[in-house]
């Protein structure tokens, strides 16, 4: 039995642009591991990024330098 994940409503749009290498780069990935969706790809991606970053600057207990 697969299991049916919530999905958020997505209402907000934005565009992007990509050079010529960027985009043959997406096709490319997308064709390799058969995704359906450049846009879940591009949106995956800048999601991890963007959390990432997030979990890199959240404040630690103690400073690098003062260990």
């Amino acid at each position: 039995m697969k299991k049916i994940a919530y999905k958020e409503p997505r209402n907000n749009k934005i565009t992007i642009s990509l050079s010529d290498r960027e985009l043959d780069a997406i096709d490319r990935y997308c064709k390799k591991y058969k995704c359906q969706s450049r846009t879940s790809v591009i949106r995956e991606g800048a999601v991890r990024f963007v959390m990432g970053r997030f979990v890199d600057d959240y404040p630690k207990l103690f400073a690098k330098d003062t260990l």
